[in-house]
């Protein structure tokens, strides 16, 4: 019963992320295959959903959504794939998720440069910093 519950709350977090972050292409339609993540609408609302604005970590998370294609509509299941273990409550799983989103050139290794801006531009005390 609580893995159900916590499926659902898990669902619930994301489908309201991705619907913050998204631009909604019918203006009576609320169903998720209406909505899509562009990197102009990631970067424009980073913050209502996570609180800053760090436009380094809004690319990032497009370009890995995107499969490093440019001008790509991210939809939800695309978004929930890259998503689903930054919400894990397991620490070893957020802490590969964080690891594979600031993994940037496929290597296994972490590029200082991109470490050193996310280091001067994410708050301390959330998820990423």
């Amino acid at each position: 019963m609580r893995e159900e519950m916590t499926d659902e709350y898990q669902w619930n977090r994301l489908t309201s992320a991705f619907k913050i972050l998204a631009v909604n292409r019918s203006s009576t339609s609320k169903r998720l295959a209406f909505f899509f993540i562009t990197e102009k609408s990631l970067r424009e609302n980073f913050s209502m959903l996570f609180g800053y604005q760090c436009d380094i970590l809004a690319r990032i998370m497009y370009i890995k959504m995107a499969n490093r294609k440019r001008c790509s509509r991210i939809n939800f299941l695309q978004f929930a794939d890259a998503m689903m273990d930054l919400i894990d409550e397991i620490k070893d799983r957020r802490n590969r998720a964080v690891f594979n989103l600031m993994e940037f050139n496929g290597d296994g290794e972490l590029d200082i440069m991109i470490l050193m801006q996310l280091f001067n531009n994410i708050p301390r005390e959330t998820i990423f910093g």
